[in-house]
């Protein structure tokens, strides 16, 4: 069964870290064509996600463009705890809508 924790209530050792984590949403950004925006304050954990069955972590990030009209529309970019890499992004209502 799947858990989802904020980073403080992590108390067990992951192969990967929040500036892992972080350094991993930059360099991924970086090849879309649109800008977006990173919430760094709200950085989460699923021990057991339910697309991939395996722990992630979970970022928000909301498109600059779309922000200035609905500017809680954050989409959430899923990265392997075990792989180190984006797997996929789920939309606001939880849809997945791009998987890697």
């Amino acid at each position: 069964m799947s858990t989802i924790l904020r980073i403080n209530e992590i108390n067990f050792k992951t192969k990967l870290g929040t500036e892992d984590v972080l350094s991993i949403v930059e360099e991924f950004l970086k090849n879309r064509s649109e800008k977006y925006e990173i919430d760094k304050t709200n950085i989460l954990f699923d021990t057991d996600s339910h697309v991939t069955h395996e722990p992630v972590w979970v970022v928000f990030i909301i498109s600059e463009k779309i922000k200035k009209r609905w500017p809680d529309a954050y989409v959430s970019v899923k990265i392997s705890d075990k792989e180190g890499r984006v797997v996929y992004i789920q939309n606001d209502h939880g849809v997945v809508i791009e998987k890697y």
